[in-house]
C-alpha cells in the first residue's frame, strides 16, 4: 500500500490558562477591489462548517460602490466564491448586515441607489455552495427614498427580517421629510413580503434604527433613537412574528432629559429583551445605559447606568446574552488621560447587578474603542474593536484588537492584534464585525490601509494553544511529524500516550473525504489506560482528511 495519502491533523489542547496569551492568527485575507479604491468589510458570520462569509462595500472606478460578499474556507481562508452587486443606477451600493441560514445560504442587506438616484433597501439571498443568486428584493419607500437597511435577522424557518431608515413626509408645517423605522419580513423560499411595519415618532422627527433581534417565537424587536419633544430618546418596539402587529413599545428619557439612544439589542432564553446604548447626563457627558424589558409586555425589569472614571463620554456599542441570561455590554469610556478605552461589563440576569467589568486602555495616549461582543458556549466573552497604540506604546495607526475574557471573572484568556502591511490604519467596522468559531477562536473583519487605499481585512484567530499540522505523504513510509500514522491492511492508525500527570482530558478524532462538504465522521478511541488509538479504513479513495482534538475544560 504505497499510494500517497493527504492527511490533515488538527491537534487542539486547551490547558488551564495561568496568564493571558496571544491568540494564533490562522489566516488573514485581504480584498482590494478591481478599481483599487477603498473597500471595507462591515459584517462577518461563520457557517455550520466553519467557513467564513463577509460582506460590505467596495468602490468601483467611478468612486461609487458595490456590495461585495465573499466566502472563505474555514481552515485556510481560501476563496470559495465571491459576489459583487452593482445596482441599477451604477451608483452607491453597500451591504451592512449578513446572516446564514441552516442550509448555509447567505443573506445580505444594505442599501442601493435606484435608477432615480434615491436610496433603497437591498436584500439578496445567495446559495451556500456557489453564491448563486436565489432571490433579491428592493424597497423604495412611499416617497421614493427607501433609505437603507441597517440590520438583518432570521427566524427559525429561515424567513428574513430587515430593518432600517426610510424617509417619510413630516406633517408639521415647513419641516419637509423625516426619517422612520421600517421593518419588513420576507419569505425564506422566494423573498415574498410577509409583512411590514413602520414607526414614525410622535414629534415626526428623525427616528433611527440601530439594531434588531428575533426571539425563539419569531417575534421581532427593533431598537434605536426617536426624536422626542425636546431631545432624542431611546425607543424599542416588539412586533408579532406572524403579522408584524405591535406587541409593545418602550422608551427611555434620561434624568437630564438630554439625548439618549439605544445602539444594540439582544434577547435571552425567556424572551426578555436587553437594550444598551447611551444616556447624556447633566454634567457627566454620556453614560452607558442598559435596560432589561419583560418579554410579555415590555415592563422595565432593571436598568443600569455606567459613568466612567473621567466623568466624561461613555457609550455602549454592543450587547450579548449568555445561556444563563446574564448580559454583557461593551463600548468605550474615557478611562485614562483624555483617550477612550474599551469598557466591558457583565450584569446578572435577575437584577442587573455588576458581576465584573474590564477596562482596556493600552497607553492612555490613543483611543481604543470596542465595537462588538459575542459569548461562546462556555459563557466566555469575546470583544473586538480597534486600538491606536502599538504594543510598545509608540503608535502605528489603528490596529484590530480582540480579547477573550473568562465567563466567571472576566480574566483575560487571550488577546490578538492585527496590524496590516502598511503599518497604518486598520479598523474593525462595527457591532457585526465579530463571529466565533467552534475551536474557541474568532473571526473579525474591517478595513485596513494598504498604503494607497483601504482593503477588506478578514482575520481568523485560534486559541493560543491550538497546534495545526497539515502534510501530504505516504504514512507507510513513515514521518518525522508526530503523532505518526501507520497503514496496514488498508487501515490508517495512530496511537499516542497521554502526557504524564495530565487529567480530565477528552480525546476525539474524525475523518472526512471533503473539507467543503463534510460532516465529519467520528473515529472510536480503542486505546486502553493512558494509550489512545484511532483507526479508520482508507477505502477506495485514499484522500481522507483527519481532525484530531484533545481538550481539557
Amino acid at each position: 500500500m504505497n499510494r500517497p495519502l493527504l492527511l490533515t491533523l488538527l491537534l487542539a489542547f486547551t490547558a488551564p490558562v495561568l496568564q493571558a496569551q496571544t491568540a494564533r492568527q490562522l489566516w488573514a485575507v485581504r480584498y482590494d477591489g478591481p478599481a483599487n479604491q477603498s473597500d471595507s468589510a462591515y459584517a462577518v458570520v461563520v457557517d455550520a462548517n466553519g467557513d467564513v462569509v463577509v460582506t460590505g462595500y467596495s468602490e468601483d472606478s467611478g468612486r461609487k460602490g458595490d456590495c461585495y460578499t465573499a466566502k472563505y474556507a474555514a481552515a485556510t481562508g481560501a476563496l470559495l466564491w465571491e459576489k459583487r452587486y452593482n445596482g441599477p443606477s451604477n451608483g452607491y451600493d453597500s451591504a451592512s448586515a449578513l446572516a446564514v441560514d441552516t442550509s448555509g445560504n447567505v443573506i445580505i442587506t444594505g442599501y442601493s441607489e435606484s435608477s432615480g438616484g434615491n436610496s433603497n433597501y437591498y436584500t439578496a439571498k445567495y446559495a451556500a455552495a456557489d453564491g448563486a443568486l436565489l432571490w433579491e428584493k428592493r424597497y423604495d419607500g412611499p416617497f421614493n427614498d427607501g433609505g437603507g437597511a441597517r440590520a438583518l435577522a432570521l427566524d427559525a424557518s429561515g424567513n428574513v427580517i430587515v430593518t432600517g431608515n426610510p424617509k417619510d413626509y413630516n406633517p408639521l408645517p415647513f419641516l419637509g421629510f423625516s426619517q422612520d423605522y421600517y421593518t419588513a419580513k420576507y419569505a425564506a423560499a422566494d423573498g415574498a413580503l410577509i409583512w411590514e411595519a413602520r414607526y414614525n415618532g410622535p414629534s415626526h422627527g428623525e427616528d433611527s434604527v440601530s439594531d434588531m433581534a428575533v426571539d425563539a417565537s419569531g417575534n421581532v424587536i427593533v431598537t434605536g433613537v426617536t426624536q422626542g419633544s425636546k431631545s432624542r430618546d431611546s425607543y424599542t418596539a416588539k412586533y408579532a412574528a406572524a403579522t408584524g402587529a405591535l406587541l409593545w413599545e418602550a422608551s427611555y428619557i434620561g434624568p437630564a432629559k438630554k439625548d439618549d439612544g439605544a445602539t444594540a439589542v439582544a434577547v435571552d432564553g425567556s424572551g426578555d429583551v436587553i437594550v444598551t446604548g447611551y444616556s447624556n447626563g447633566s454634567v457627566s457627558g454620556s453614560d452607558f445605559y442598559t435596560a432589561k424589558y419583560a418579554a410579555a409586555n415590555g415592563a422595565l425589569l432593571w436598568e443600569r447606568l455606567y459613568n466612567g472614571p473621567s466623568n466624561s463620554a461613555d457609550r455602549a456599542n454592543a450587547v450579548a446574552v449568555d445561556a444563563s441570561g446574564n448580559a454583557i455590554v461593551t463600548g468605550y469610556s474615557i478611562t485614562a488621560g483624555s483617550s477612550y478605552g474599551y469598557y466591558t461589563a457583565k450584569y446578572a440576569a435577575a437584577n442587573g447587578a455588576l458581576l465584573w467589568e474590564k477596562i482596556y486602555n493600552a497607553t492612555g495616549i490613543s483611543d481604543e474603542i470596542s465595537q462588538a461582543v459575542k459569548v461562546d458556549a462556555s459563557g466566555n466573552v469575546v470583544v473586538t474593536g480597534y486600538t491606536g497604540a502599538s504594543p510598545n506604546g509608540t503608535g502605528n495607526g489603528d490596529d484590530f484588537y480582540t480579547a477573550k475574557y473568562a465567563a466567571a471573572t472576566g480574566a483575560l484568556l487571550w488577546e490578538a492584534r492585527y496590524n496590516g502591511p502598511a503599518n497604518k490604519t486598520d479598523r474593525v467596522s462595527g457591532s457585526k464585525s465579530l463571529a466565533l468559531t467552534s475551536d474557541g477562536g474568532a473571526v473579525v473583519c474591517g478595513s485596513s490601509f494598504n498604503g494607497t487605499n483601504y482593503d477588506y481585512a478578514t482575520v481568523r484567530y485560534a486559541p493560543p494553544n491550538l497546534i495545526d499540522y497539515a502534510f501530504g505523504l505516504d504514512p507507510a513510509n513513515g514521518s518525522s511529524q508526530l503523532p505518526q500514522w501507520a497503514v496496514s491492511n488498508s487501515t490508517i492508525t495512530t496511537t499516542f500516550t497521554q502526557p504524564p500527570g495530565v487529567t480530565g482530558i477528552t480525546y476525539g478524532a474524525e475523518w472526512t473525504t471533503d473539507l467543503a462538504a463534510h460532516p465529519w465522521i467520528p473515529i472510536p478511541d480503542t486505546g486502553t489506560g493512558g494509550s489512545h488509538t484511532f483507526s479508520v479504513p482508507i477505502g477506495p479513495d485514499p484522500r481522507k482528511f483527519f481532525r484530531f482534538t484533545v481538550s481539557q475544560p
